[in-house]
């Protein structure tokens, strides 16, 4: 009997220690890396055309942009610099009696088509309690709608769980898109708003949980145990977050999906904070680069 669990445990560890055939490690996955557009513009930066220039210099796959106008000068600019849009970010308001995408962003889906770009969305939550379920019906009839509408153009939608909305944990954003029951409606996980909403949740079972509605993840520098969000959202590679845990576990689960860098209400030029955010994000990328938890 003995010999038997002695050979058991053996197999796992060899299980364990194979990512594929002949044995070989899998492989981290490579995740397209974009800013998000609440830390790309300033007065040097004020155009969608400098805005793509700076970021393909400084080595970014693209773009998260924020609402409809303007977008038809977004696309071209980052189509002459080889980017992509990989987050369209809006809010889904709830009233008393239904819920509104605002702006609507229906006419723009023809455009939107083999982008692979996602819609993501806050849920401002007007007469209702953040982290109720009073409004679920009035969110998913409107997720549904739209989710049907951007099917035919390859476009999905994320729930995007916002520190004092409806939707303000990734508990509130699993249960809404499971609710939705459309194949292109997912959530993201955004790490700021998480460590302010959540900060005693656990980091891998939250990541677990989401895997399989996750389609896009925001990170930045961070503090942990803190309410202020000047020290909640800063550059990559500042703060007590290690933000190397994070991204150890989307390797462990093979997530390949993009990630975007949130830079709202970080002070300074933007270029020096890009730039100093994909130096902490190359570093963090590196093969021998380890969490603390880790060492």
């Amino acid at each position: 009997m003995r010999w038997c669990v002695l050979a058991f445990l053996s197999a796992m560890v060899l299980i364990a220690g194979c990512g594929g055939s002949g044995g070989a490690p899998a492989s981290k996955p490579v995740r397209p890396f974009f800013a998000m557009d609440t830390g790309t513009k300033d007065a040097e930066h004020p155009s969608a055309k400098s805005q793509a220039m700076m970021l393909k210099e400084l080595g970014y796959a693209g773009i998260g942009g924020t609402g409809t106008a303007g977008i038809t000068e977004m696309l071209a600019a980052l189509d002459e610099n080889g980017l992509g849009l990989y987050a369209l970010y809006m809010n889904l308001r709830l009233e008393a009696e239904q819920a509104v995408f605002d702006p609507d962003p229906t006419s723009i889906l023809a455009q939107l088509q083999g982008r692979h770009t996602i819609i993501w969305f806050q849920t401002s939550p007007g007469p209702f309690r953040p982290s109720g379920t009073e409004a679920d019906e009035l969110l998913i009839a409107a997720m549904r709608d739209l989710a049907d509408k951007a099917r035919p153009f390859g476009v999905k939608l994320a729930i995007y769980p916002h520190y004092g909305c409806y939707v303000q944990k990734v508990d509130d954003a699993l249960r809404l898109a499971k609710k939705a029951d459309r194949d292109n409606v997912g959530i993201s996980f955004n790490l700021c708003h998480w460590l302010r909403g959540e900060p005693d949740a656990d980091l891998e079972a939250a990541i677990q949980f989401a895997l399989p509605y996750l389609q896009v993840v925001s990170i930045n520098g961070a503090d942990v145990d803190t309410d202020n969000w000047g020290r909640l959202i800063q550059p990559l590679g500042r703060g007590t977050f290690d933000v190397r845990q994070l991204l150890d576990v989307l390797d462990k689960h093979q997530w390949a999906g993009p990630v975007g860098l949130q830079g709202y209400g970080i002070p300074g030029p933007v270029r020096e904070n890009l730039a100093e955010s994909m130096r902490a994000w190359r570093k963090l990328n590196e093969p021998n680069h380890a969490s603390k938890d880790s060492k």
